[in-house]
């Protein structure tokens, strides 16, 4: 063992033995008191305001106490590998000089000069960089603290909608979605949305809509309006208490990207109401759900289908019905029979950058023989052209994992033929409790393409959320 590291354990053990001072009530009871919302508390004859700001030197900004609190307590692993890094660069550098003064050795030689440098600069620089990842846990605790202030509420509840319940309330209760933009971009949002509402509700999560001012459009905001009203009537959708708080802190997260509120941009928060998911336009939403926002419990391979509204969406879900019939029995030839013959674009941009493997190899295995459906819904276009069907599949050796599978489905009108609902894109992706999707299928006519994250990649590849668990 070197001089350096010697001395820097030796540091590190004496820093270690210090404990913070008592003040009558312990860290973490302080978080779980105060966490998310101004509070005041009583420390001897004066008063403590954990909102207040204070002026952190190491980033050069002013953070709230209530996060330099939190930070404090939750990440003390990284304050020590900051501290033993910062020594060490520090010791490394002062190592010719102390080693002579201190113990009367000789001078180190050019050799040991030249060691000493590189071992400076070493520890200075993983230093350096856990610095820099102290600054981003800060800035994010500092927004998860502002977020948990904001408030919601629950339209056309039974059971006191009209209160407004700040999120950090919510934490350990529901996962968040929420979504901002002009009217155009949030009836874009709920529409997609609408689709998973079953799985919305397996997953306990809800949407908050923040609609940016300065709408022009009277036709397209009561679309809004109505397709809002729905989504409140059904349960799944919430409404902001304060608007104007919600748009200024959308603006500031905003703010440096080069997109406006007004684009259209969504953050989900886990049941621990931490920011794990974000981004511009709207979710992909089976892919939240299968990677961040898996169901909160065991999912039933008999529960029922819905019951369909009107004959399109009977003759929806008899297709789908057909469709099942051919996988789990490795029809190849069924499957093509009921798509259309036109090649789906997300699949052949994805052809680009893998491979697309024929519907007869697709199911030359035993994967989806005998495979289980449940929970069936379908949800038709407003148009009347197109609609999405949804279910949980049950393959036969899965020991009680799921798969959630969405259907794209074409209303198509052949000269001198019946209309008929064709299916344009077929996908599906692991949907478990407490499991996290590694992977999701997209298929068209042609047969089927994998997506699979890449662990070394953040941002995971095209079409997936990145990495980490919600």
């Amino acid at each position: 063992m070197s001089l350096s590291l010697a001395v820097s354990i030796s540091v590190m053990g004496v820093l270690s033995s210090f404990k913070p001072a008592s003040i009558g009530v312990s860290s973490n009871n302080l978080i779980s008191s105060h966490l998310g919302r101004s509070s005041m508390i009583a420390m001897s004859d004066m008063q403590y305001d954990l909102a207040a700001p204070t002026y952190d030197w190491l980033e050069g900004r002013e953070f709230r106490r209530s996060t330099m609190l939190q930070y404090g307590v939750s990440q003390r692993s990284q304050q020590l590998r900051i501290i033993f890094f910062t020594s060490s660069s520090l010791i490394s550098l002062l190592l010719p000089y102390l080693s002579t003064e201190l113990f009367a050795s000789a001078p180190f030689t050019a050799l040991g000069l030249a060691g000493c440098a590189v071992s400076a600069l070493a520890f200075g620089a993983a230093g350096w960089s856990e610095k820099k990842t102290r600054g981003k846990v800060l800035v994010r605790m500092e927004r998860e603290l502002r977020l948990g202030e904001l408030s919601i509420w629950q339209p056309y509840s039974a059971i006191g909608g009209d209160s407004k319940r700040a999120l950090s309330d919510l934490r350990g209760k529901r996962r968040v979605v929420a979504l901002c933009g002009e009217p155009s971009k949030l009836l874009a949002a709920l529409q997609s949305a609408a689709v998973y509402r079953r799985r919305l509700a397996q997953s306990g999560i809800v949407l908050v809509g923040v609609l940016a001012d300065g709408c022009t459009d009277d036709f397209v905001a009561s679309a809004y309006s109505s397709a809002a009203r729905a989504a409140e009537g059904e349960g799944w959708l919430w409404q902001p208490t304060d608007l104007v708080a919600w748009r200024v802190y959308f603006t500031e997260l905003l703010s440096g990207s080069g997109c406006m509120i007004a684009d259209g941009a969504w953050l989900a928060l886990s049941l621990q109401g931490r920011s794990c998911a974000s981004g511009v336009g709207s979710p992909t939403w089976d892919e939240l759900l299968g990677t961040k926002f898996p169901p909160l419990g065991p999912l039933s391979r008999s529960e029922p289908a819905a019951k369909a509204r009107g004959n399109a969406e009977m003759r929806i879900l008899a297709a789908q019905r057909k469709l099942y019939a051919a996988l789990s029995s490795a029809n190849a030839e069924g499957v093509v029979a009921l798509c259309l013959s036109k090649d789906d674009a997300e699949v052949t941009q994805l052809q680009q950058a893998g491979r697309l493997d024929g519907w007869e190899t697709v199911l030359k295995g035993s994967a989806t023989i005998d495979l289980t459906v449940s929970s069936q819904d379908v949800t038709v276009d407003p148009n009347q052209r197109k609609a999405f069907t949804t279910a949980l599949e049950f393959p036969k050796d899965s020991k009680g994992n799921s798969l959630l599978s969405t259907q794209l489905w074409v209303l198509s009108e052949g000269e001198g033929m019946p209309p008929e609902w064709l299916l344009a894109q077929h996908r599906t992706i692991p949907y478990t409790e407490d499991i996290e999707a590694a992977a999701c299928l997209r298929c068209d006519h042609r047969g089927c393409t994998a997506l699979q994250r890449d662990p070394r990649v953040a941002s995971g590849p095209a079409g997936m959320p990145g990495d980490g668990k919600a």
